[in-house]
Protein backbone atom coordinates (compact mmCIF):
# COMPACT_ATOMS: atom_id res chain seq x y z
CA UNK A 1 0.00 0.00 0.00
CA UNK A 2 1.39 3.41 -1.02
CA UNK A 3 1.58 5.45 2.20
CA UNK A 4 1.58 8.97 0.73
CA UNK A 5 -1.29 10.10 2.97
CA UNK A 6 -2.76 9.42 6.40
CA UNK A 7 -6.24 9.46 7.87
CA UNK A 8 -6.75 12.27 10.39
CA UNK A 9 -9.16 12.39 13.32
CA UNK A 10 -11.36 14.89 11.48
CA UNK A 11 -14.33 12.68 10.63
CA UNK A 12 -17.82 12.87 9.16
CA UNK A 13 -20.54 10.27 8.74
CA UNK A 14 -22.07 9.81 5.28
CA UNK A 15 -24.85 7.23 4.75
CA UNK A 16 -23.65 5.26 7.75
CA UNK A 17 -19.98 5.37 6.71
CA UNK A 18 -17.37 7.11 8.86
CA UNK A 19 -15.01 9.10 6.65
CA UNK A 20 -11.67 10.67 7.62
CA UNK A 21 -10.08 13.79 6.24
CA UNK A 22 -6.73 12.93 4.65
CA UNK A 23 -3.34 14.60 5.01
CA UNK A 24 -0.40 14.29 2.61
CA UNK A 25 2.75 12.60 3.98
CA UNK A 26 4.83 13.79 1.04
CA UNK A 27 4.68 16.09 -1.97
CA UNK A 28 2.43 14.92 -4.83
CA UNK A 29 3.56 17.03 -7.81
CA UNK A 30 0.89 15.64 -10.17
CA UNK A 31 -1.78 17.10 -7.91
CA UNK A 32 -0.02 20.27 -6.76
CA UNK A 33 -0.17 18.90 -3.21
CA UNK A 34 2.62 19.54 -0.68
CA UNK A 35 3.55 17.46 2.35
CA UNK A 36 1.22 18.35 5.22
CA UNK A 37 -1.63 19.57 3.02
CA UNK A 38 -5.05 18.33 4.05
CA UNK A 39 -7.56 17.03 1.55
CA UNK A 40 -11.08 15.69 1.47
CA UNK A 41 -12.55 12.55 3.01
CA UNK A 42 -12.08 8.82 2.50
CA UNK A 43 -13.38 5.84 4.41
CA UNK A 44 -10.18 3.79 4.33
CA UNK A 45 -6.66 3.81 2.86
CA UNK A 46 -7.94 1.42 0.19
CA UNK A 47 -9.96 4.23 -1.39
CA UNK A 48 -6.82 5.97 -2.78
CA UNK A 49 -3.71 4.80 -4.61
CA UNK A 50 -1.09 5.83 -7.17
CA UNK A 51 -1.03 9.55 -6.36
CA UNK A 52 -4.79 10.01 -6.60
CA UNK A 53 -6.08 12.75 -4.32
CA UNK A 54 -9.30 14.00 -2.75
CA UNK A 55 -9.55 17.79 -2.40
CA UNK A 56 -11.80 20.15 -0.48
CA UNK A 57 -14.85 18.33 0.92
CA UNK A 58 -15.05 15.64 -1.73
CA UNK A 59 -15.73 12.11 -0.49
CA UNK A 60 -14.64 8.62 -1.54
CA UNK A 61 -16.04 5.65 0.35
CA UNK A 62 -17.51 2.13 0.23
CA UNK A 63 -15.36 0.03 -2.10
CA UNK A 64 -14.72 2.89 -4.50
CA UNK A 65 -11.14 3.48 -5.67
CA UNK A 66 -9.37 6.55 -7.02
CA UNK A 67 -6.02 5.76 -8.63
CA UNK A 68 -3.58 6.79 -11.31
CA UNK A 69 -3.32 10.50 -10.42
CA UNK A 70 -7.09 10.97 -10.66
CA UNK A 71 -8.84 13.37 -8.30
CA UNK A 72 -12.14 14.31 -6.68
CA UNK A 73 -12.77 17.96 -5.83
CA UNK A 74 -15.27 20.31 -4.22
CA UNK A 75 -18.21 18.27 -2.86
CA UNK A 76 -18.00 15.44 -5.40
CA UNK A 77 -18.68 11.89 -4.25
CA UNK A 78 -17.34 8.55 -5.46
CA UNK A 79 -18.75 5.46 -3.80
CA UNK A 80 -20.16 1.95 -4.25
CA UNK A 81 -17.77 -0.09 -6.39
CA UNK A 82 -16.88 2.80 -8.67
CA UNK A 83 -13.38 3.14 -10.15
CA UNK A 84 -11.87 6.48 -11.15
CA UNK A 85 -8.38 6.33 -12.64
CA UNK A 86 -5.81 7.62 -15.10
CA UNK A 87 -6.00 11.39 -14.51
CA UNK A 88 -9.81 11.51 -14.47
CA UNK A 89 -11.43 14.41 -12.59
CA UNK A 90 -14.68 14.33 -10.61
CA UNK A 91 -15.63 17.74 -9.23
CA UNK A 92 -18.28 20.25 -8.20
CA UNK A 93 -21.23 18.20 -6.94
CA UNK A 94 -20.82 15.29 -9.35
CA UNK A 95 -21.33 11.68 -8.28
CA UNK A 96 -19.85 8.44 -9.57
CA UNK A 97 -21.18 5.27 -8.00
CA UNK A 98 -22.41 1.67 -8.38
CA UNK A 99 -20.01 -0.10 -10.75
CA UNK A 100 -19.24 2.92 -12.91
CA UNK A 101 -15.74 3.31 -14.35
CA UNK A 102 -14.27 6.72 -15.24
CA UNK A 103 -10.75 6.95 -16.72
CA UNK A 104 -8.33 8.43 -19.25
CA UNK A 105 -8.52 12.16 -18.44
CA UNK A 106 -12.32 12.14 -18.42
CA UNK A 107 -14.17 14.89 -16.53
CA UNK A 108 -17.44 14.57 -14.61
CA UNK A 109 -18.58 18.01 -13.42
CA UNK A 110 -21.48 20.02 -12.08
CA UNK A 111 -24.31 17.84 -10.79
CA UNK A 112 -23.61 15.08 -13.29
CA UNK A 113 -24.09 11.46 -12.27
CA UNK A 114 -22.40 8.37 -13.65
CA UNK A 115 -23.67 5.08 -12.27
CA UNK A 116 -24.80 1.54 -13.00
CA UNK A 117 -22.18 -0.12 -15.20
CA UNK A 118 -21.46 3.00 -17.23
CA UNK A 119 -17.97 3.55 -18.67
CA UNK A 120 -16.46 6.97 -19.33
CA UNK A 121 -13.03 7.07 -20.98
CA UNK A 122 -10.76 8.81 -23.49
CA UNK A 123 -11.35 12.40 -22.38
CA UNK A 124 -15.09 13.13 -22.64
CA UNK A 125 -16.78 15.78 -20.49
CA UNK A 126 -19.99 14.98 -18.58
CA UNK A 127 -21.38 18.11 -16.94
CA UNK A 128 -24.35 20.03 -15.51
CA UNK A 129 -27.25 17.65 -14.71
CA UNK A 130 -26.35 14.98 -17.24
CA UNK A 131 -26.65 11.31 -16.34
CA UNK A 132 -24.94 8.25 -17.79
CA UNK A 133 -26.08 4.88 -16.49
CA UNK A 134 -26.92 1.23 -17.20
CA UNK A 135 -24.27 -0.10 -19.62
CA UNK A 136 -23.82 3.12 -21.57
CA UNK A 137 -20.40 4.29 -22.75
CA UNK A 138 -19.16 7.83 -23.40
CA UNK A 139 -15.67 8.30 -24.81
CA UNK A 140 -13.38 9.94 -27.39
CA UNK A 141 -13.91 13.56 -26.33
CA UNK A 142 -17.70 13.54 -26.48
CA UNK A 143 -19.51 16.27 -24.52
CA UNK A 144 -22.71 15.88 -22.48
CA UNK A 145 -24.20 18.97 -20.87
CA UNK A 146 -27.37 20.39 -19.34
CA UNK A 147 -29.81 17.52 -18.59
CA UNK A 148 -28.87 14.79 -21.06
CA UNK A 149 -29.58 11.16 -20.17
CA UNK A 150 -27.64 8.31 -21.76
CA UNK A 151 -28.63 4.79 -20.79
CA UNK A 152 -29.12 1.22 -21.92
CA UNK A 153 -26.15 0.17 -24.05
CA UNK A 154 -25.88 3.50 -25.86
CA UNK A 155 -22.44 4.47 -27.17
CA UNK A 156 -21.47 8.15 -27.47
CA UNK A 157 -18.08 9.04 -28.96
CA UNK A 158 -15.98 10.83 -31.54
CA UNK A 159 -16.60 14.47 -30.48
CA UNK A 160 -20.36 13.89 -30.29
CA UNK A 161 -22.20 16.77 -28.61
CA UNK A 162 -25.31 16.15 -26.51
CA UNK A 163 -27.26 18.89 -24.73
CA UNK A 164 -30.65 19.98 -23.44
CA UNK A 165 -32.83 17.16 -22.09
CA UNK A 166 -32.05 14.76 -24.89
CA UNK A 167 -32.35 11.03 -24.14
CA UNK A 168 -30.20 8.43 -25.89
CA UNK A 169 -30.87 4.82 -24.98
CA UNK A 170 -31.18 1.26 -26.24
CA UNK A 171 -28.20 0.42 -28.43
CA UNK A 172 -28.10 3.80 -30.13
CA UNK A 173 -24.81 5.31 -31.28
CA UNK A 174 -24.08 9.03 -31.56
CA UNK A 175 -20.64 9.67 -32.98
CA UNK A 176 -18.29 11.64 -35.20
CA UNK A 177 -19.35 15.24 -34.48
CA UNK A 178 -23.07 14.41 -34.44
CA UNK A 179 -25.33 16.51 -32.18
CA UNK A 180 -28.46 15.63 -30.24
CA UNK A 181 -30.22 18.28 -28.18
CA UNK A 182 -33.39 19.86 -26.79
CA UNK A 183 -35.97 17.15 -26.00
CA UNK A 184 -35.00 14.74 -28.75
CA UNK A 185 -35.09 10.98 -28.15
CA UNK A 186 -32.74 8.62 -29.97
CA UNK A 187 -33.10 4.93 -29.23
CA UNK A 188 -33.16 1.40 -30.57
CA UNK A 189 -30.22 0.61 -32.87
CA UNK A 190 -30.08 4.09 -34.40
CA UNK A 191 -26.76 5.47 -35.65
CA UNK A 192 -26.33 9.26 -35.74
CA UNK A 193 -22.98 10.24 -37.24
CA UNK A 194 -20.88 12.55 -39.38
CA UNK A 195 -22.25 15.87 -38.17
CA UNK A 196 -25.95 14.93 -38.27
CA UNK A 197 -28.21 16.91 -35.89
CA UNK A 198 -31.33 15.86 -34.00
CA UNK A 199 -33.13 18.42 -31.85
CA UNK A 200 -36.51 19.88 -30.94
CA UNK A 201 -38.79 17.05 -29.82
CA UNK A 202 -37.74 14.76 -32.66
CA UNK A 203 -37.97 10.99 -32.23
CA UNK A 204 -35.51 8.67 -33.99
CA UNK A 205 -35.96 4.96 -33.31
CA UNK A 206 -35.49 1.39 -34.56
CA UNK A 207 -32.67 0.97 -37.12
CA UNK A 208 -32.60 4.47 -38.57
CA UNK A 209 -29.31 5.86 -39.87
CA UNK A 210 -28.55 9.59 -39.93
CA UNK A 211 -25.34 11.09 -41.25
CA UNK A 212 -23.72 13.84 -43.25
CA UNK A 213 -25.11 17.06 -41.71
CA UNK A 214 -28.80 16.18 -42.06
CA UNK A 215 -31.02 18.02 -39.56
CA UNK A 216 -34.01 16.40 -37.84
CA UNK A 217 -36.06 18.83 -35.74
CA UNK A 218 -39.43 19.88 -34.30
CA UNK A 219 -41.69 16.81 -33.88
CA UNK A 220 -40.30 14.84 -36.81
CA UNK A 221 -40.17 11.06 -36.42
CA UNK A 222 -37.94 8.56 -38.24
CA UNK A 223 -38.42 4.86 -37.68
CA UNK A 224 -37.95 1.35 -39.09
CA UNK A 225 -35.04 1.24 -41.60
CA UNK A 226 -35.32 4.84 -42.76
CA UNK A 227 -32.19 6.81 -43.67
CA UNK A 228 -31.37 10.50 -43.91
CA UNK A 229 -28.08 11.99 -45.02
CA UNK A 230 -26.45 14.79 -46.96
CA UNK A 231 -27.79 18.21 -45.98
CA UNK A 232 -31.46 17.27 -45.92
CA UNK A 233 -33.93 18.79 -43.45
CA UNK A 234 -36.80 16.88 -41.86
CA UNK A 235 -38.99 19.01 -39.61
CA UNK A 236 -42.50 19.85 -38.47
CA UNK A 237 -44.42 16.64 -37.73
CA UNK A 238 -43.07 14.80 -40.76
CA UNK A 239 -42.68 11.03 -40.55
CA UNK A 240 -40.15 8.96 -42.47
CA UNK A 241 -40.45 5.20 -42.08
CA UNK A 242 -40.20 1.73 -43.65
CA UNK A 243 -37.19 1.88 -46.01
CA UNK A 244 -37.64 5.46 -47.14
CA UNK A 245 -34.51 7.55 -47.78
CA UNK A 246 -34.13 11.35 -47.69
CA UNK A 247 -30.85 12.91 -48.82
CA UNK A 248 -29.12 15.67 -50.74
CA UNK A 249 -30.68 19.05 -49.92
CA UNK A 250 -34.23 17.71 -49.78
CA UNK A 251 -36.74 19.02 -47.26
CA UNK A 252 -39.67 17.13 -45.71
CA UNK A 253 -41.93 19.17 -43.44
CA UNK A 254 -45.44 19.79 -42.16
CA UNK A 255 -47.27 16.49 -41.63
CA UNK A 256 -45.80 14.87 -44.70
CA UNK A 257 -45.27 11.10 -44.80
CA UNK A 258 -42.52 9.27 -46.69
CA UNK A 259 -42.65 5.50 -46.51
CA UNK A 260 -42.31 2.28 -48.44
CA UNK A 261 -39.06 2.46 -50.42
CA UNK A 262 -39.47 6.04 -51.52
CA UNK A 263 -36.49 8.29 -52.18
CA UNK A 264 -36.55 12.07 -51.67
CA UNK A 265 -33.39 13.83 -52.81
CA UNK A 266 -31.64 16.68 -54.62
CA UNK A 267 -33.63 19.83 -53.75
CA UNK A 268 -37.04 18.18 -53.61
CA UNK A 269 -39.63 19.49 -51.14
CA UNK A 270 -42.39 17.35 -49.62
CA UNK A 271 -44.65 19.33 -47.30
CA UNK A 272 -48.13 19.94 -45.87
CA UNK A 273 -50.06 16.63 -45.78
CA UNK A 274 -48.35 15.13 -48.80
CA UNK A 275 -47.37 11.47 -48.97
CA UNK A 276 -44.67 9.76 -51.00
CA UNK A 277 -44.66 5.98 -50.89
CA UNK A 278 -44.08 2.76 -52.80
CA UNK A 279 -40.91 2.99 -54.89
CA UNK A 280 -41.62 6.58 -55.92
CA UNK A 281 -38.84 9.15 -56.24
CA UNK A 282 -38.97 12.91 -55.78
CA UNK A 283 -35.92 14.82 -56.96
CA UNK A 284 -34.62 17.81 -58.87
CA UNK A 285 -36.41 20.93 -57.61
CA UNK A 286 -39.86 19.36 -57.47
CA UNK A 287 -42.48 20.25 -54.85
CA UNK A 288 -45.07 17.81 -53.54
CA UNK A 289 -47.56 19.62 -51.35
CA UNK A 290 -51.15 19.91 -50.18
CA UNK A 291 -52.86 16.51 -49.93
CA UNK A 292 -50.86 14.96 -52.74
CA UNK A 293 -50.25 11.23 -52.59
CA UNK A 294 -47.47 9.98 -54.85
CA UNK A 295 -47.36 6.19 -54.85
CA UNK A 296 -46.37 3.02 -56.69
CA UNK A 297 -43.48 3.95 -58.99
CA UNK A 298 -44.00 7.61 -59.84
CA UNK A 299 -40.96 9.84 -60.42
CA UNK A 300 -41.50 13.55 -59.75
CA UNK A 301 -38.55 15.61 -60.95
CA UNK A 302 -37.24 18.84 -62.41
CA UNK A 303 -39.48 21.75 -61.35
CA UNK A 304 -42.73 19.79 -61.28
CA UNK A 305 -45.31 20.74 -58.63
CA UNK A 306 -47.94 18.37 -57.25
CA UNK A 307 -50.72 20.36 -55.59
CA UNK A 308 -53.03 17.54 -54.53
CA UNK A 309 -54.74 14.29 -55.46
CA UNK A 310 -53.46 10.75 -55.96
CA UNK A 311 -50.70 10.15 -58.49
CA UNK A 312 -49.85 6.52 -59.08
CA UNK A 313 -48.61 3.98 -61.56
CA UNK A 314 -45.35 4.04 -63.54
CA UNK A 315 -44.84 7.56 -64.79
CA UNK A 316 -42.54 10.57 -64.75
CA UNK A 317 -43.86 14.00 -63.77
CA UNK A 318 -41.24 16.45 -64.98
CA UNK A 319 -40.26 19.82 -66.43
CA UNK A 320 -42.63 22.53 -65.13
CA UNK A 321 -45.68 20.30 -64.83
CA UNK A 322 -48.33 21.25 -62.29
CA UNK A 323 -50.56 18.44 -61.10
CA UNK A 324 -54.01 18.87 -59.56
CA UNK A 325 -56.34 15.99 -58.73
CA UNK A 326 -55.96 12.30 -59.53
CA UNK A 327 -53.65 10.90 -62.21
Amino acid sequence: MDTYFRLTHDTIVVSGHTLHRIQALKDIPDQGVSQGDKGGFVESPHNLSDNAWVFDNAKVYDNAVLSGSSCARDTAQVYGNAVVEDYATIKNNAQVYDNAHVSDKSSVLGNAQVYGNARIYSSPTIRDDSQVFDNAQVHQKATLKEGVKVSGSADIYGYAYLCGKACIYGEAQVKDNAQVGDNAHVCGSVVVSDGARVDGSALVIDNVQLKGYCHISDYACLSDEAKAYGHCVIKGSAKIYNNSVVYGYAEVSGEALCYGQSHIYDNAVVKDNAQVCGTSHAYGHCVIQGNSMVCENVHVLDYAVCHGGIIYGNMNIKAHSEIYGQW
